[in-house]
């Protein structure tokens, strides 16, 4: 609003001793005339009329401001507010349209735009994206301030995620550059926190219809499960009934100790064997492999995953347990790359104060069992790896190529729980080849195991695929 103040030099009584009107008000300008002033403040409290005083008659005058004029209307769901030319203030309409169909979209002249969604974790469904997805979204390289996410779709294009701690997201991240096998991270994450997302797969489609839910790892000790499969690789209707027993338990990442695809330089058998079965907790739950010898070092493998460098052999921590993941595929004796690497991650701060540790790779360093005659293990892992981890307080070592469960303990060094966990998918192995000392257990069953960490004590369960027992045992600190 604008006001023209009328300043008097010399006031001039009229009064005739009554109330008297404006009249008996009247001043003199600096000029000597006499003018009339306001009986009032002439501000009408709108934006858009110029507001003021006319001293002949002592009345308040306002003139609408000309259209354009930039105003407030005081209405959250307007936009590009602008007086009209009447005195008038208004904008443009805003769009409350999130572009998700399961939510009702509305908006509140105090507050702004509403978008009521589904209750959390609940689905609706929704069209197709024109794009066609071929594998569905995985979590990969779990964080405490970042997760990351991977799909493939049958076109080239460049797609988003939209994320956040509810399941209205507010944040997005989106790709560059168009590609078929997509990875965005979600960073700027909180530890510890759940977090919802969705996959946009290529820009301007629609969201899919899931809505996907994970949580950070802690920045400190907690209590959590996580789980560990293997050898999932040839028969995926196998596979499938170990990963919705792995679901329904309910761990918060996945640790699988190899072979997942039969062959990994054929292309289809990774969305076949692996990635369809996986889909059961893919999409919430932050998935491992240590690499296999069917994976065959394939390029798919370093395409497909996203883990912490060099990727066929890693480490990360989650609470107070570091997890390392080993090739032995590739050379591990002393001298090698992968030997270094060993000995620099045995001797750090991450594994060194962490109050759990455990140990992954493929192949066993003793197994009872086979499919045929004659296999008993690995000698050169029982004789050049076993012993450099041997003195370094490991809890649990988890091996496959083995298609069966087995459960002992090695007593070189510190000693160390074992385990082989190769009932993932593949044909089971019947033929009992040896009994070792280290091997207390066996048995050709499908299975996933379960490992649930709080503070000092640890449950290691082996789980039929409905989650029944097959075998348990503790670890107490």
């Amino acid at each position: 609003m604008k006001r023209i103040l009328v300043m008097a030099a010399l006031m001039v009584s009229c009064s005739n001793g009554g109330g008297g009107d404006a009249a008996d008000l009247a001043v003199a300008d600096a000029a000597g005339e006499v003018v009339v002033p306001c009986p009032s403040d002439c501000d009408d409290g709108n934006e858009c009329t110029e507001d003021s005083c006319n001293t002949v008659t002592g009345e308040c005058v306002n003139v609408p401001e000309a259209a354009g004029a930039l105003c407030d209307d005081a209405n959250a769901c307007t936009r590009e507010d602008s007086c009209d030319g009447l005195g008038g203030c208004g904008g443009v309409e805003v769009d409350c349209d999130d572009l998700l169909e399961c939510t009702e979209d509305s908006c509140h002249p105090a507050s702004g735009c509403v978008n009521t969604g589904p209750a959390p974790d609940q689905l609706c469904v929704e069209p197709q994206p024109a794009a066609t997805v071929y594998i569905q979204p995985y979590l990969q390289d779990a964080q405490t301030d970042r997760m990351t996410v991977m799909w493939e779709t049958v076109e080239s294009c460049a797609g988003d995620v939209v994320f956040g701690p509810d399941p209205y997201y507010g944040r997005f991240v989106s790709e560059e550059t168009e590609r078929t096998i997509h990875e965005l991270t979600m960073e700027g994450l909180e530890p510890g926190t759940d977090y919802y997302y969705r996959v946009v797969p290529c820009h301007d489609d629609l969201l899919l219809a899931a809505v996907y839910r994970f949580r950070t790892p802690p920045s400190g000790p907690e209590p959590f499960r996580f789980a560990v499969w293997g050898d999932s690789r040839t028969q995926p209707w196998a596979a499938s009934e170990v990963t919705a027993g792995i679901a329904a338990s309910e761990p918060v990442l996945v640790v699988n100790v190899g072979d997942v695809v039969s062959s990994g330089e054929v292309y289809e058998q990774w969305k076949l064997e692996y990635f369809d079965p996986l889909a059961a907790f893919s999409g919430n739950v932050p998935s491992y492999v240590a690499i296999g010898n069917h994976e065959n070092d394939a390029d798919w493998f370093y395409a497909y995953v996203s883990q912490p460098a060099p990727e066929n052999y890693m480490a990360l921590t989650y609470g107070d347990a570091r997890l390392v993941l080993l090739d032995t595929n590739h050379d591990y004796t002393e001298g090698s790359e992968q030997h270094d690497w060993l000995m620099a991650e045995l001797s750090s701060p991450e594994y060194t104060e962490a109050e759990w540790r455990f140990v992954f790779f493929h192949h066993p360093p003793y197994s009872e069992q086979w499919d045929s005659e004659g296999y008993v293990g690995e000698w050169l892992v029982a004789t050049f790896l076993l012993p450099e981890i041997a003195d370094t307080d490991v809890d649990v070592l988890f091996c496959g190529h083995t298609h069966d469960y087995e459960r002992g303990f090695i007593p070189m060094g510190k000693g160390m729980h074992y385990v082989i966990t190769g009932g993932g998918g593949a044909a089971l192995d019947t033929v009992h080849n040896k009994d070792w000392e280290e091997i207390e257990f066996y048995a050709s069953e499908y299975h996933f195991m379960t490992i649930d960490i709080d503070g000092k004590d640890a449950v290691v369960t082996a789980r039929h695929t409905d989650g029944s027992v097959l075998d348990e045992f503790e670890i107490h600190h």
